[in-house]
């Protein structure tokens, strides 16, 4: 049985991938952190299921096009609550863009619960 320490570095891991996979371009690595049938609610669409999840991170690049800034996804101020088999994740996700000769620049906030 795992420690709370070690259930939230664990929850920590999978907030620290949902950042790395879509900056990466890995959208069905991303979705495959949700539920089969979890939703992705952001200020850009929303879908449901791991395959429309990918799609529709996959569509964000590409509408996006040659042009976009590179976008470096991060969480912040992770406050994990253990309660039994759940847990509640208030965060401070955020994407950092930059564009080149320029500083980076907050992109969004989200708040995510797990």
């Amino acid at each position: 049985m795992p420690t709370a320490v070690e259930d939230k570095d664990a929850i920590r891991e999978v907030l620290a991938e949902y950042c790395f996979r879509p900056d990466d371009g890995r959208f069905a690595e991303m979705a495959a952190l949700f539920t089969e049938n979890g939703t992705w609610d952001t200020a850009f669409g929303r879908a449901t299921g791991r395959a429309v999840i990918a799609e529709l991170a996959r569509s964000l690049r590409e509408r996006a096009g040659d042009q976009r800034p590179r976008g470096i996804h991060l969480v912040t101020n992770v406050a994990t609550t253990l309660d039994g088999a759940s847990a509640r994740v208030p965060t401070g996700p955020s994407c950092r863009t930059a564009r080149r000769g320029r500083r980076s620049a907050p992109a969004g906030l989200t708040a995510t619960n797990s």
